[in-house]
């Protein structure tokens, strides 16, 4: 015998039922009769079950707190519950009865993640936010706190200028079902749309027209989701958190849509590096929530994974990075060179871990500039199969190289000869599982209103006439991803946007410091436009200089790519033709 205590958030109630509740079936009987009246529907519910002993229920009071984040959420399938027509689409879509309502819960369930400073301590990318950088999918990213403790970051608050252009596009990505006819990177273009007579194609189009003013900003879309699944699909994803934490770029407020069509809800949102009018930081900072004292609980020790049983590196395996073995520490002071014999990365006796130009010796990278680190206690620097780790004496791990997903396989290191130490995995595309530095490998190019930041490396893996597959298996090798990395485009700190060789004897290609009277300084970040329009923009978003010009018509939707040679070039949709050219 035992009792059920069934609860939605805003109400609750006990019952204690006769039939089995061992099948999903009775379960579902049980919702419909004591919580869902409409049939037909989805059922959501939490089950607290309470199981006593001999022929009767305790007599015990429970009571129990509703976590804030099931009461938010609940309330969201409260307000989704009742529907209008859409503001811009009214035949096609849906909005929330009471929006304004809809967008204050998915802001305070963003800003309850926001105060959790473990909050992605499970992800992949990003899961310490303690410190002045997170490891992304990029490499380093620098992540902007409004606190030196936590709670590190101040409220998110809802920007009525954002709210509209979020809005609009909320309700496109549902009647468009996600821009499913738009190809990857283009998910967020709304090509040819106008509203009130303005262009709605691009975020920077929509921003021009309903929120002018309002600072650099990001956005981010879902679809086809349950009513309460914004904004924790964005928050606990590996790639649409950054506006959530602050990261590479300084977010104040936000923006919220929301729509809904057959299919399911659809949401957008928008971060703004600006408060809105008439708001003050001090009235978006957070304060701390009393905690109350914990019951004492049981300690259980978690079991200790045994160190490795590690060697040192065979003589004939001290050349290469690439050679270094599974459970196989560095020589100290030797040197471990790139494939090409240009770079090497070194163990040195005082503990450092770096990585050197072999033709003078000049530094690249080190352990010395990781945060936290005490490099002078590495003792032992080894490769584990599928990580590179640093321990002290007493096999202390002390630093290592992210983690990889457990369905990766084939992990392997290597050395580019730009300087780059990489693990990646050879049997799968995409980018490595940790790289030295913030770098883009890609096939696809740089993809419409992808935004190159500075201290960004992208590498050339393709030339535009080269179908990017292996004869038999569709894919290609990691080794021949990372391996040949002999040019790279690049917008160096003094805002010159470069082509560089990796190798020594090719430094540079090409370069803005070409271009006649333009102020390298001033360049904050490069842009492939929507429009088909390679642009370097300003901090303000001023437009600086850009290319095609006269000489060439720009095609929208267009790529940007780095040939093998070192020619950059802006080529249409689906790699069709070469618009522009370099050289």
């Amino acid at each position: 015998m035992f009792s059920l205590h069934t609860g939605n958030g805003y109400g609750a109630k006990w019952m204690t039922p006769s039939n089995d509740l061992k099948n999903s079936t009775a379960i579902v009987a049980l919702m419909d009769k004591n919580i869902v009246s409409k049939h037909g529907t989805w059922r959501v519910a939490k089950f607290l079950v309470m199981e006593g002993q001999g022929d009767n229920n305790p007599n015990v009071t429970l009571r129990l707190a509703i976590p804030e984040e099931d009461q938010i959420k609940a309330r969201m399938h409260k307000v989704a519950a009742t529907t209008v027509r859409g503001q811009f689409y009214p035949n096609e879509v849906q909005n929330p009865a009471d929006l304004d309502a809809m967008r204050r819960e998915i802001s305070a369930l963003g800003n309850l993640g926001r105060r959790d400073p473990n909050y992605r301590k499970n992800n992949k990318y990003a899961s310490d936010l303690s410190g002045p950088t997170v490891t992304s999918v990029n490499g380093p990213e620098k992540i902007y706190h409004d606190n030196p403790t936590p709670l590190y970051f101040n409220d998110l608050v809802l920007h009525p200028k954002l709210n509209e252009a979020c809005q609009f596009m909320a309700e496109y990505y549902a009647r468009t079902n996600g821009n499913t006819n738009m190809p990857k990177g283009r998910k967020h273009d709304a090509p040819g749309v106008k509203w009130q007579g303005a262009k709605m194609d691009g975020l920077g189009d929509r921003l021009k027209h309903f929120a002018p003013g309002v600072g650099s900003a990001g956005e981010g879309l879902a679809g086809a989701g349950a009513a309460d699944s914004a904004p924790t699909t964005w928050m606990t994803s590996e790639t649409h958190y950054r506006p959530w934490f602050s990261i590479d770029y300084h977010v104040k407020s936000m923006g919220i849509g929301a729509a809904k069509t057959d299919r399911g809800w659809y949401f957008c949102k928008i971060g703004g590096t600006e408060l809105p009018d008439g708001v003050t930081q001090a009235a978006v900072q957070p304060k701390p929530q009393p905690v109350a004292k914990p019951e004492p609980k049981p300690v259980v020790m978690p079991t200790a994974q045994p160190a490795p049983v590690l060697t040192e590196t065979p003589a004939d395996a001290r050349t290469y990075v690439g050679h270094i073995g599974k459970n196989q520490y560095m020589t100290k002071d030797n040197p471990y060179h790139s494939n090409g014999m240009g770079m090497y990365l070194m163990h040195q006796s005082d503990g450092n871990l770096v990585i050197k130009r072999a033709s003078d010796h000049m530094f690249v990278w080190g352990l010395n500039e990781q945060p936290g680190v005490d490099y002078q206690k590495a003792d032992k620097v080894a490769f584990t199969g599928d990580r590179l780790v640093v321990y002290d004496t007493n096999m202390k791990e002390i630093w290592s190289t992210a983690t990889p997903s457990p369905s990766l396989s084939d992990i392997e290191m290597m050395l580019s000869e730009d300087g780059t130490l990489i693990v990646f995995s050879d049997d799968v595309d995409g980018p490595p599982v940790w790289a030295s530095r913030k770098a883009i490998w890609t096939y696809d190019g740089i993809q419409p209103g992808q935004e190159l930041q500075r201290g960004t490396r992208v590498f050339a893996v393709r030339n535009q006439d080269k179908i990017p597959t292996m004869a038999g298996k569709g894919r290609v090798h990691g080794e021949q991803l990372y391996s040949f990395l002999n040019r790279y485009m690049e917008l160096q700190g003094d805002g010159n946007f470069v082509i560089k060789g990796a190798r020594a004897e090719m430094p540079y290609v090409w370069g803005l410091d070409q271009a006649a009277g333009l102020n390298l300084a001033d360049i904050d970040r490069m842009r492939m436009n929507e429009d088909g329009r390679l642009i370097a923009l300003s901090k303000s978003g001023a437009e600086l200089w850009s290319v095609p010009q006269s000489s060439a018509v720009p095609v929208p939707g267009s790529l940007l790519n780095l040939s093998l040679d070192g020619t950059l070039q802006i080529v249409s949709p689906g790699f069709q033709q070469v618009v522009w050219q370099n050289r």
